[in-house]
């Protein structure tokens, strides 16, 4: 899980530095008559942890993300990570906003593996 984390915080630096999305396509690049958009994709982990992340496009950057649905122990722009209860089902949302006031949520499911991580 640690390595994890460090990725995905790592990640979301170099996201937020680059102006690029995790989905590769250039963050703000697109016109202002593009809608915003956003794709959550959630990993359970094992060990009662999970990883999830978020592709933005279009709108207008900067963009900000609110995660909710589950207990968060690192969240950021493009990715949160947490625990979880092992065999329980989720849904985690991701917010996004950008600055032009465009606002998506798009939602995960998955369920909460236990032992040791994958």
């Amino acid at each position: 899980m640690t390595q994890t984390r460090e990725w995905l915080r790592r990640a979301a630096a170099v996201t937020v530095a680059a102006g690029v999305a995790l989905t590769g396509a250039p963050v703000g690049a697109a016109s202002a008559a593009a809608p915003l958009t956003a794709g959550v994709v959630c990993y359970a982990e094992g060990a009662g942890s999970f990883i999830c992340w978020v592709g933005i496009a279009g709108g207008t950057a900067p963009y900000s993300t609110v995660w909710s649905g589950a207990s968060f122990s690192e969240v950021y722009t493009t990715g949160a990570s947490g625990k979880c209860t092992p065999g329980r089902a989720y849904t985690v949302s991701a917010t996004v906003t950008d600055t032009a006031a465009g606002r998506v949520v798009d939602p995960a499911y998955f369920v909460c593996r236990g032992g040791p991580p994958i």
